[in-house]
């Protein structure tokens, strides 16, 4: 190649390729705007995937007969009452009952009621600062916001009471949320299904939590003092 030439092509290669000592610092890899979000789901989803996995263990993933009575209300049915009198729930016969220990300081009370078919429902009682329900909404409006998840609450009725109802999917799991207040207690009601199953199971847990009954009328309401000032 020609002298000339030779200088020509050496002038269009950038400084830096021909020395490393000029190379300018890499710049942080941009990700398109859709990552995080995406990234903040999957932690999410990773996190409550672990949490049910650590209360299946602690029931030892007891099997529940998979048989008509359990997918029914109005055959031998259980009235299952907790302990302390903080809430009653009727349930189909076969279903099996047990209480976990509470996994938040302020949480009351953790009891799982396993079905056949990979039905599940979780009650879970704890304390909140306040008794207002427009600030149990306003509270679960803001997580959901903070998450970037797109759940609008519905506001229900639950054994009288207001309820924020939503529904959600986590993984191959489908649940639908309600939540309620008794003074200055949470009672949180998750009813889960495998997700292609839900449709198919959706009356039959909706028809469980409609027996749901918080504080007894026979034990009175129970109130419970908030945390901190």
């Amino acid at each position: 190649m020609p002298r000339a030439e030779l200088r020509h092509v050496v002038r269009c290669v950038p400084a830096h390729a021909r020395d490393p000592a000029t190379r300018p610092h890499s710049e942080p890899a941009r990700h398109p705007p859709w990552v995080l979000p995406v990234a903040g789901l999957a932690v999410v989803a990773v996190f409550a995937g672990l949490v049910v996995w650590l209360a299946q263990r602690d029931l030892a993933q007891e099997s529940v007969p998979d048989d008509a009575t359990g997918l029914v209300l109005g055959v031998n049915d259980q009235r299952y009452r907790d302990p302390e009198g903080r809430f009653e729930l009727t349930i189909p016969a076969t279903w099996i009952v047990r209480d976990l220990e509470p996994r938040k300081v302020n949480e009351l009370v953790f009891t799982s009621f396993r079905g056949p078919r990979g039905l599940e429902i979780w009650v879970r009682l704890h304390v909140l600062e306040s008794d207002r329900f427009e600030h149990l909404v306003q509270e679960i409006r803001a997580q959901a916001d903070a998450l970037d998840l797109n759940i609008e609450p519905q506001i229900k009725q639950l054994a009288g009471r207001p309820a924020v109802r939503r529904e959600v999917r986590w993984y191959r799991t489908a649940s639908i949320l309600f939540d309620c207040l008794v003074g200055t207690t949470n009672h949180h009601i998750q009813l889960s299904a495998p997700a292609e199953a839900m449709d198919r199971y959706r009356a039959l847990l909706e028809e469980i939590v409609a027996t749901y009954v918080p504080c007894p009328a026979s034990q009175g309401v129970r109130e419970v003092a908030p945390l901190g000032p």
